[in-house]
């Protein structure tokens, strides 16, 4: 008498050991919630495999197809959603952001001082005027009699 068919479905294959740890590993990928690498990982075979704490080169097709497959198709589906820099690029980023500051707040320091020191200059020569004025109507004494302070400015050359 001839064996009943197998039914493929009901013999279900038991994941390895491995493949559980890898799988487990995608799923910390997939959450943001990595164990072993730094939190904003992509999701890609190789992190999967150093997620689960293995030698990237042991998440093989040959050895794990569907975990591959599933891998391969998710990244496929979320590749806008995932971050396309890692950690370091993204502080390099940051940091060029923050140089671009920097310089912008120089520039305008630079401005700032250069209008303090023209509305100084300006109340200066505004209150040379006024005296020179005062002189003429007689209010104050002749020149010979004030003292004037030596200017702080520099000589343009």
């Amino acid at each position: 008498m001839p064996s009943p068919p197998v039914d493929e479905g009901a013999a279900k294959k038991v994941p390895s050991k491995a493949e559980t740890r890898f799988r487990q590993a995608f799923v910390r990928l997939q959450t943001g919630s990595p164990v072993i690498l730094p939190k904003g990982s992509r999701v890609s075979q190789n992190n999967v495999a150093r997620e689960a704490g293995l030698d990237s080169t042991a998440l093989r097709r040959s050895r794990f197809p569907g975990l591959v497959d599933d891998i391969q198709e998710w990244i496929d589906a979320n590749s806008d959603k995932q971050a396309a820099t890692s950690v370091r690029q993204q502080t390099v980023e940051r940091r060029g952001r923050n140089k671009s500051l920097k310089i912008q707040l120089k520039e305008r320091t630079d401005e700032r001082d250069q209008a303090v020191s023209k509305l100084v200059d300006a109340h200066r020569h505004i209150l040379t005027l006024l005296m020179k004025i005062q002189r003429s109507a007689g209010e104050l004494p002749d020149e010979a009699s004030v003292i004037e302070l030596r200017s702080r400015r520099k000589k343009r050359s």
